[in-house]
């Protein structure tokens, strides 16, 4: 990878940072041989990411960017 100017550090990170959002922590200690302390670490810090996006979102500022719910048919019907 290194031969290619790819960041060997960084496609791990990018890996384990997917991977951590779709398996549990348990499969993901396993599966790359690392402590379930570490897996749940990188699960936590995926997490992180997620948390500040939403509580960006939430904010006052960020409301208009957040797509209205869509109405059910029903609702769409009384209003008819």
């Amino acid at each position: 990878m290194r031969q290619h100017g790819l960041s060997v550090i960084r496609t791990r990170n990018t890996a384990m940072l997917t991977i951590v959002n779709e398996l549990p922590t348990v499969v993901v200690s396993d599966l790359f041989g690392v402590g379930l302390t570490t897996a749940h670490r990188w699960a936590q810090y995926a997490q992180a990411n997620w948390t500040d996006y939403v509580a960006t979102t939430a904010s006052p500022a960020g409301n208009a960017s957040v797509p209205a719910r869509p109405t059910t048919d029903a609702a769409a019907a009384e209003t008819l």
